[in-house]
């Protein structure tokens, strides 16, 4: 089905038509951040013992705001001035959102008033700080102002910088809405080619068909980046593994800025199994939140669409021939442009009609304000606390260290190889969440010195007593020492890792006696598929019992499609285990146990472009709600 012009979401081009074999798509796909990550947070300013040029200052500030993968600052707004105060306690409360998986750096700018321009050059720069945002998240943070245009050793004074929780980031939005009157034709209608617009689906299959998800989700356009590749994840709802999951209908919510052009998912509907063809109304609810979908602005054009979805899985034996083969991801079926100052008045019952080729109707049923907590919650209170390891592969398929082509170069001139690039990006958003900046740090997969026998599992400090680097340049430096003294060797063996990071981990908390929960992160860098994956399960489902998640990075091109099922693994495939609300199986032992949640998270390197902020985002957004996962399985917070 060509998708025209009209019905096409800004920035995206037409969907391949070559059935999808490169399991690409020229759709542009969103990353999905849970609700539970973000909350509107407000920052206050003030300022102690400023130095005025002549006489006391008349200051005031101004703050911005960078994130991760954005070359420029934004500016948030600035307060009002204070006339001749060289230790101001400013008014103003500057409204921020927060996401616990995007670093965010904020800037202050202290300013001396000289006129009534509202342009920064006409008055006098006392200084600014940088700070993480993220380190503002448990306590008040005083830093000293820097100018590099001050005289030498003349003090310019410094900042209080505090966060807390806006009223605003404590509202929870719940919209419900049923897609109907869908042409069923145009949905399931399918020709040899397994386009859209061919013959009506066999009769056999629409017997056949098992439940399915219909969801809605809800992107919102990124101010000022550019147009980004979508990946649409569909999850089956089958009622057993015997039966087929042919296809299903989603409704996709997009919110624009007609500037960018360019969008964002921001949440997703809960999942409606619908039994047999959906010939009926499918009910759609969307947990979400003002801000995480408008930012406050309730005039941006919110965009729902009405898709088709193929989706080869789970087939019923014998059923296969009459299966289309894969056609693009997916198509559009109709859409139908609003915004929440519409949405907020529209009454129960109303009805939007969506054009295109199928056509329909959604049908908004009432929108629901509830008060939820969010992750910032646990984090200002102090009641959890970040500790980090590492574990980095020193097989040798990464290749010689010394050759321009190895995963492991060490280029003279600085650049950074993929190794590196990953322990920045990802740690540099989780260190300031951990009050001890030590890494315990290992290596698997190495020969080592002087007997140069095959070691799962080794400190990069060389010393097994004392695995901890100071920070991330202390681990850096420690991985670079370590590949010039190990010979690169193999197999890829991660359940020895996993084990030594299980003891450290139930010894810290062994020794908690009333301190924040010591919840640790394990960063696991390969460029291989696991040959102990049997085993890397069985540590996982031990581990799950621990204050642990374990988050995998694939380095390289080698074919990681073996780690999606890893994540999903179960020996036994006629005994799926219990699904945890969410998106993913629970990983089953070769003895048949269970894990108690999910506590794991795999993304490939190559997926991202070189965009590691989207990468860091996407593998620490899970980290949130695996937290508050471990803590209900405790009974709560102790």
């Amino acid at each position: 089905m060509d998708v025209p012009d009209r019905l096409r979401p800004f920035g995206a081009t037409t969907p391949s038509q070559d059935g999808g074999s490169d399991g690409k798509s020229s759709w542009p796909v969103f990353e999905a951040a849970s609700g539970l990550n973000s909350c509107v947070v407000e920052l206050n300013v003030s300022a102690k013992d400023l130095h005025g040029l002549h006489g006391e200052p008349d200051p005031f500030c101004v703050v911005f705001l960078k994130t991760a993968g954005k070359s420029d600052w934004t500016e948030i707004g600035r307060s009002e001035t204070r006339h001749a105060q060289r230790s101001p306690q400013f008014d103003t409360w500057f409204t921020l959102v927060f996401h616990f998986e995007l670093y965010q750096e904020v800037r202050v700018g202290v300013f001396d008033r000289e006129s009534a321009s509202d342009a920064l050059g006409a008055h006098r720069l006392i200084g600014v700080i940088d700070t993480p945002l993220s380190t503002l998240t448990h306590t008040p943070a005083t830093l000293g102002l820097v100018n590099r245009q001050a005289a030498p050793g003349i003090a310019i004074g410094s900042v209080l910088l505090t966060l807390r929780k806006s009223q605003q980031g404590s509202q929870v939005l719940k919209l419900n809405w049923l897609v109907s009157d869908l042409d069923l034709a145009a949905v399931f209608g399918t020709g040899k080619s397994g386009q859209a617009g061919g013959s009506a689906a066999p009769a056999a299959l629409k017997t056949a068909v098992a439940p399915f998800d219909s969801a809605l989700s809800i992107f919102k356009k990124k101010p000022g980046q550019s147009s980004e590749q979508v990946r649409q994840e569909i999850f089956t709802a089958a009622a057993s593994p015997t039966e087929p999951f042919i296809e299903c209908v989603q409704l996709h919510c997009l919110l624009a800025d007609q500037t960018a052009q360019t969008w964002n998912l921001v949440a997703e509907s809960t999942f409606a199994p619908i039994s047999h063809v959906p010939d009926r109304p499918i009910p759609l609810e969307i947990e979400t939140s003002q801000v995480q979908l408008s930012d406050n602005d309730e005039s941006r054009l919110i965009r729902l669409v009405v898709v088709r979805v193929f989706q080869k899985n789970q087939l019923v034996k014998g059923a296969e021939d009459a299966i289309p083969p894969p056609g693009p991801p997916f198509t559009v079926l109709g859409y139908v442009n609003s915004n929440m100052s519409a949405m907020k008045v529209l009454q129960p019952g109303s009805a939007l009609s969506i054009t295109g080729k199928a056509g329909g109707t959604l049908r908004f049923l009432g929108m629901e304000h509830q008060d939820k907590s969010s992750f910032y919650d646990l984090l200002s209170a102090g009641v959890v606390d970040f500790e980090l390891l590492s574990a980095v592969d020193f097989t040798s398929s990464n290749g010689p260290p010394n050759k321009q082509n190895s995963l492991h170069y060490l280029d003279p001139t600085g650049r950074p190889n993929p190794y590196e690039v990953v322990i920045r990006s990802v740690f540099n958003v989780l260190l300031p969440y951990a009050k001890d900046k030590r890494i315990p740090s290992y290596g698997f997969g190495a020969n080592l010195p002087p007997a140069f026998q095959t070691s799962h599992c080794f400190a990069l400090t060389g010393n097994p007593h004392d695995p901890f680097c100071n920070g991330v340049e202390g681990l850096m430096a420690a991985y670079k020492n370590t590949l010039s003294a190990v010979q690169l060797y193999g197999p890829t063996v991660l359940s020895s890792v996993l084990k030594t990071a299980s003891v450290i981990v139930s010894r810290k908390l062994a020794e908690r006696r009333g301190k924040p929960l010591p919840y640790h992160v394990l960063l696991v860098m390969t460029d291989g598929i696991l040959s102990d994956r049997d085993s890397t399960v069985d540590e996982l489902v031990r581990a799950s019992s621990l204050p642990l998640s374990v988050m995998i990075v694939g380095i390289g091109q080698e074919d990681f499609s073996a780690m999606g099922p890893f994540m999903d693994y179960r020996p036994d495939q006629s005994a799926p285990p219990p699904v945890q609300p969410g998106r993913k199986q629970l990983l089953c032992s070769s003895d048949g146990r269970v894990a108690l949640r999910d506590n794991v998270q795999f993304v490939a390197l190559r997926d991202f472009g070189g965009d590691m902020a989207r990468l860091a985002a996407k593998l620490l957004a899970v980290i949130p709600t695996q937290v508050m996962s471990y803590i209900e399985t405790q009974g709560g917070m102790r």
